[in-house]
């Protein structure tokens, strides 16, 4: 199968838009209320994750402290290093 190239996309994209207008009950109107619908949805989801976000805050921090992110978070949260491999590199070795 050849590859497409620009031209080929920028052919199909015309055709695209051409039989959008020509369809009745569609063409500018029904794009125009799509583009409505999504900026509509856009925004509800961004205002409904933020309030959700906002009261997780106020129950349980989403942050850790300065000292933590200084720390690294595998030592202030769970006290373990998940990079410290001395122990696995000395097993079964003796001296």
């Amino acid at each position: 199968m050849p590859a497409l190239d620009s031209g080929d996309t920028g052919w199909v994209l015309v055709c695209t838009a051409l039989v959008m207008l020509m369809t009745p009950g569609g063409g500018l109107d029904l794009l125009g209320r799509q583009a409505v619908g999504v900026l509509a949805v856009t925004g509800f989801s961004f205002c409904a994750t933020y309030l959700v976000a906002r009261a997780v805050d106020l129950v349980l921090p989403l942050r850790v402290s300065e000292e933590g992110e200084v720390t690294g978070l595998d030592q202030a949260l769970h006290s373990e290093s998940a990079d410290d491999l001395g122990s696995v590199r000395s097993m079964g070795r003796t001296g």
